[in-house]
């Protein structure tokens, strides 16, 4: 939805700057000898591609009973399902890597003031500042999983066609099961930049190229997920035992972890920008930009979660000993972040 919007934005923008060109500009020698202040709309597209890792220890809870729990050096068993912390081979959650690009639709509005021209010659180069702020319309992106959490409960019962057929519980048909690495931009993004803006005459329009150095502030937030059911009770229907009936016969397990982080980039822009039509006062211009940015700092970050959010938790203190049940999220967003889009811009010529 979000890319159906800017595109439809961005076409709209083109097409006025297009229509807006037939008219022409009023040509103003005086206009490159001023200060100019202008405001501009644009419509950008922000991406920045992460790595993401899912982690976990073996679970230390009660495994399937297979016909009584061991409770003493000798091997003697009692009656009943295990429901003392148990060590146990299995992990808690698959161990998963993955890489996507994390990317985020831009509603940007601008201010820039521009100088007179420096000198004559060499594309009457001038100076330009400008500050923007933007409105991230951004996608949850999934860097490394498997299955899908979610709400756990039983899978749903047979249908008439498969009657008397019994839905066969085990921890593989619980639903709501696997993990989660997901990054996400978050809706304010700051930009700012300094360069030079050369002067030169396309088809009888003044054309303006823009090389700048660039800042950009951008928040991203990092989410882990993790479910798991352990079946504590029954054995699948095999002799001295029972079938699972229900979610009583299961530990549930949920992990979850969050984070939010500020990154700082610095970098490079060019825009090329061309005069449409004179309104009034008002200068328009319709423009084009590419920016990349070197984002600053160590970009790793690591969440973990020893705290089940749905049942007891057995190594409440693994995260920090290091051992026990838990799950870790690893996230490692490139240092490269890159945008590029398309505007209008109102320069203010009296």
């Amino acid at each position: 939805m979000h890319c159906i919007a800017l595109r439809r934005a961005v076409l709209a923008s083109v097409c006025f700057g297009l229509l807006a060109t037939r008219s022409g500009a009023r040509e103003d020698s005086n206009e490159i000898e001023r200060w100019v202040p202008a405001a501009a709309l644009s419509f950008d597209i922000l991406g920045q591609r992460s790595d993401g890792a899912v982690e976990s220890d073996n679970f230390t809870g009660p495994p399937i009973s297979d016909g009584g729990c061991q409770t003493s050096l000798t091997g003697a068993r009692t009656p009943g399902p295990c429901r003392e912390p148990v060590p146990s081979a299995p992990a808690l959650t698959p161990n998963v890597q993955g890489t996507d690009t994390t990317t985020a639709a831009l509603v940007k509005l601008s201010l820039e003031l521009m100088t007179p021209r420096l000198v004559v010659e060499l594309g009457s180069p001038r100076l330009f500042a400008h500050a923007d702020g933007s409105l991230a319309f951004a996608f949850r992106r999934k860097l490394a999983g498997a299955g899908k959490p979610g709400a756990m409960g039983l899978p749903p019962p047979p249908t008439a066609i498969d009657a008397p057929t019994q839905t066969n519980l085990s921890e593989d048909t619980i639903l709501g099961q696997g993990n989660r690495a997901f990054s996400e931009l978050q809706t304010g993004v700051f930009t700012a930049g300094a360069g030079f803006a050369f002067t030169a005459k396309l088809f009888g329009r003044t054309l303006r190229i823009k090389p700048s150095f660039e800042y950009l502030r951008q928040e991203i937030e990092f989410e882990g997920r993790a479910n798991r059911a352990i079946q504590i009770a029954g054995n699948n229907g095999l002799q001295g035992g029972f079938r699972p009936r229900g979610l009583q016969d299961y530990r549930l397990l949920s992990f979850s972890a969050s984070d939010t982080r500020i990154q700082h980039g610095i970098g490079g822009g060019l825009e090329l920008e061309v005069d449409t039509q004179q309104i009034g006062p008002v200068l328009v211009s319709v423009f084009a930009g590419a920016r990349a940015y070197h984002i600053l700092g160590d970009l790793d970050v690591t969440l973990c979660s020893d705290q089940n959010q749905i049942g007891p938790s057995f190594s409440p203190d693994a995260c920090e000993t290091g051992t026990g049940e838990k799950v870790v999220w690893r996230f490692e967003p490139e240092s490269v972040a890159w945008s590029g889009g398309v505007g209008l811009r109102f320069r203010f010529v009296p």
